[in-house]
């Protein structure tokens, strides 16, 4: 493929590229302006102290924000991928993180009811997917403050799908399970014994979510919202604001 709006179809999907280059395949001719367009954006990062200043490409935040006909994407070898860049992708099945991915924002897969998969190259030195998790787990401490006061600090829990498996985190991510149909037969989810903190909107808008059971969890008081439902928690979980 080459040029600008090249398709190709394929084994019953649409195969496109943006104006990246990014390849993208679709349940059906996707619409132009989700291949007439740029998804990766430049960014400036610096440290003050030592007056280190580089510029990293990622994927920019809300990149491929509704697009429902998206099933599958090659992720290139970008350097992050920013907020909720495939949120509400209810059609997306699988998701691949390369080695090259240093940094991954909140809420990436909200809404993606449809994922089936997520994976990590070994390689990566940020991120994993813990063996039977199926999930995105950072490799390297995180921290949880509450008025400055560090409340919690461990592995973070960055994204799921439906059929993830919790691994062993001390923090549940900002927006884990938004839109994720991942609460059990009887509208729960038990947390490992390890989760210490959770972020806010963790559990907005969890499809079928009634119950959340966590032993001592420190949580984001906004992270219960969820549209028409209170959540039921365990008695021993302590609410911030």
């Amino acid at each position: 493929m080459s040029g600008k709006n090249d398709t190709l179809h394929l084994d019953g999907l649409v195969v496109a590229k943006d104006l990246d280059g990014i390849t993208m395949f679709f349940s059906k001719d996707p619409p132009q302006h989700e291949t007439d367009t740029h998804h990766l954006v430049k960014a400036s990062v610096s440290i003050v102290e030592t007056g280190e200043y580089w510029t990293e490409t990622g994927i920019c935040d809300m990149a491929f924000r509704n697009c429902r006909e998206l099933v599958g994407i090659e992720i290139p070898d970008a350097d992050f991928i920013g907020s909720a860049a495939f949120f509400g992708c209810d059609s997306l099945e699988e998701l691949h993180i390369p080695a090259s991915i240093r940094t991954i924002d909140y809420g990436i897969t909200a809404g993606c009811a449809g994922l089936k998969t997520i994976s990590v190259d070994p390689d990566n030195s940020h991120y994993c997917s813990p063996p039977g998790s199926n999930c995105i787990v950072s490799k390297h401490h995180a921290c949880f403050y509450y008025k400055k006061e560090l409340l919690a600090k461990g592995k973070e829990l960055i994204s799921v799908c439906r059929g993830s498996v919790i691994p062993d985190v001390a923090i549940i991510g900002q927006s884990v399970f938004t839109g994720i149909p991942f609460a059990d037969a009887d509208g729960t989810i038990i947390l490992p014994d390890s989760v210490r903190a959770v972020r806010r909107y963790a559990f907005f808008d969890c499809p079928n979510l009634q119950k959340v059971i966590g032993r001592g969890v420190i949580i984001a008081s906004e992270s219960c919202a969820r549209k028409g439902t209170v959540l039921e928690f365990s008695k021993d979980c302590r609410f911030i604001d």
